[in-house]
Formats: structure tokens, sequence, C-alpha cells
């Protein structure tokens, strides 16, 4: 009925949509026309917020066209976790400025490849010797995930070596998902999909602990 698409734009744009114009559809009774109206109203304000809409209609959505709506709500998901990932809401990234680089450099970097300097600096402030160069296939084996969330978790519960010892993969990934539930992440992520390497959840996954625990 889009209400519920019209919420999620919020969460991820706050101020994108005045709730007041989003029409209240009963269950029992909706109207097909006030339903249309949402979609369109999520629609425009999706793209107003820079979220990608091509060849995406309302009657996209009304019919459930899976491959459209996941691309649409992944859009907004990200945008949800990746909002807190700059500077003015997290000034001392301004920690991880390379050798040679000036604030502006800084500024210019995407969300994620903030994020990646946030993974790489905790490495490098551990044992390990890795360093993150992607949401994928680097971390399929958990160790980078174990490492930093070593030296993140404030209770000082994990343990990169106790992780490590552990010869199945998907027994180290169960470790991660755990811990990140248990710092608090605002976005769960299975075992079996560290191990397969998806780039999309990972980098999710890597902005909810983020998000949980954020100061270096």
């Amino acid at each position: 009925d889009g209400m519920l698409l019209c919420r999620l734009l919020n969460e991820a744009a706050p101020g994108a949509i005045d709730e007041r114009a989003v029409n209240r559809i009963s269950p029992s009774k909706p109207s097909r026309f006030h339903v249309t109206e949402n979609q369109n109203l999520a629609i425009s304000a999706a793209k107003g917020s820079g979220i990608k809409v091509v060849n995406v209609g309302a009657e996209d959505i009304i019919e459930g066209q899976p491959h459209l709506i996941l691309g649409l709500v992944w859009q907004m998901v990200k945008m949800a976790l990746l909002s807190k990932i700059n500077l003015r809401s997290n000034p001392f990234l301004i920690r991880l400025l390379l050798e040679g680089e000036t604030l502006e450099d800084l500024l210019k970097l995407p969300p994620e490849q903030l994020l990646m300097r946030w993974v790489n600096y905790h490495l490098a402030q551990s044992s390990c010797s890795r360093r993150l160069r992607n949401f994928g296939s680097d971390v399929a084996d958990s160790e980078i995930y174990a490492h930093l969330l070593q030296q993140i978790d404030p209770g000082r519960r994990v343990s990169a070596a106790d992780v490590m010892r552990l010869g199945d993969k998907t027994a180290r990934a169960q470790q991660v998902v755990s811990a990140g539930r248990r710092l608090g992440s605002d976005f769960s992520i299975r075992p079996k999909d560290i191990v397969s390497a998806n780039e999309k959840l990972n980098l999710a996954f890597v902005a909810g602990v983020f998000n949980a625990c954020p100061a270096p």
C-alpha cells in the first residue's frame, strides 16, 4: 500500500516525505487510487534523495515485481546504514587521514571507502597484517572480522585467536554474527552470507557494526 515504503525512505533520508501527505490505507478496504498515490510519492521522494529509480513505477511495486522492489529497498537500507559514516556525524574519522592527504581529500571519499578505512585503521592497531580491500572475498574466512571485533568490543569478549582456531569457516562466521548482535549492530547477517562473500550484505553488516561502535 506504499505506507511502509514511505516510512522506510524517511528512515533512510529523514524528512524526505511529509507523513501528512501519506494516505492511510485500510487493509480491509484498500483504495487503488490512494495506494498508487503513496507509491508515486515514495518513488518521487526516493529520486529526490539520490536513489536510482530508473524503470520503476507504482504499478511495478503494486504488482510485486521482486527484482525492482528489492533493488529499491536495498538502496534505502544502504542509505540508512551509511548515513552517519561521515565527518559531520563522526568528527573522529579525521584520524583516518593518510600521509600526504588533506581534509578535503577525506571529505570527498564516499561512505563505503571511509568504512573500509575505518576497518583498516583497527586492523593496523591489532596483530592482523591483512587489510580490507573489498566486502566480499576479503571477509569470507572471518579473519578480518575477528580482529576488527576484538579491537572495538568494549567488553573485550571477542578473541581473534579463539575465532581463528575454529577450522570451519561457517563456525567462525557464526562467532562473528553473534558478536555483532551482542554489540548492538542494527543489521544482522547470516553466517552463510559471510562465507559466500555476499558483498552487499557484508557491507551492510560492517556499517551496522560501525553504527554500534564507531569511535576508534
